[in-house]
């Protein structure tokens, strides 16, 4: 699982030389570097624990108002988990949820399963559809939510 993969000593140095490699030239870098600088202040273990803290960078960046949650280690693994958590949520909310999951969950969550309990799925595949990370609308786009706009489009 991504919680168990361990980072290196130096994976500050390396994933800010390669950020600064690909977008120094961008328009918006130098004002909005802080977004990334939020997670490299941190001193992170785990793959997940960059992951959770882009998340949020990248969120409060955006201002976009919503509640994240995560499975945690006493839930089941997997869509049965995911399924538990979001029931959780919605017991309590009465709300739709809609559950957004990196491209690669296409491989292992069972969208039957995921149906049959009335949740609904978004699959992130803005890499593999637009050819471009998703930092690069924050340092190029001088509004970054145009990037909802264009993906619409698109």
């Amino acid at each position: 699982m991504i919680k168990d993969i361990l980072l290196k000593d130096s994976w500050k140095d390396l994933l800010r030389e390669r950020i600064v490699r690909q977008y120094k030239g961008f328009m918006f870098f130098s004002k909005r570097f802080y977004v990334v600088e939020r997670v490299l202040d941190n001193d992170f273990t785990t793959l997940s624990q960059i992951g959770e803290e882009s998340i949020l960078s990248i969120k409060d960046f955006l201002n976009i108002d919503c509640e994240i949650m995560k499975l945690g280690d006493n839930l089941p693994k997997g869509t049965g988990g995911i399924i538990e958590l979001v029931s959780r949520y919605k017991d309590k909310t009465k709300e739709d949820i809609t559950y957004l999951s990196g491209d690669g969950g296409k491989a292992y969550l069972d969208e039957k399963m995921i149906e049959e309990n009335n949740l609904k799925i978004i699959y992130n595949d803005f890499e593999t559809k637009y050819k471009c990370s998703s930092l690069t609308p924050i340092f190029e786009l001088e509004n970054p939510k145009e990037i909802l706009q264009w993906k619409k489009q698109n």
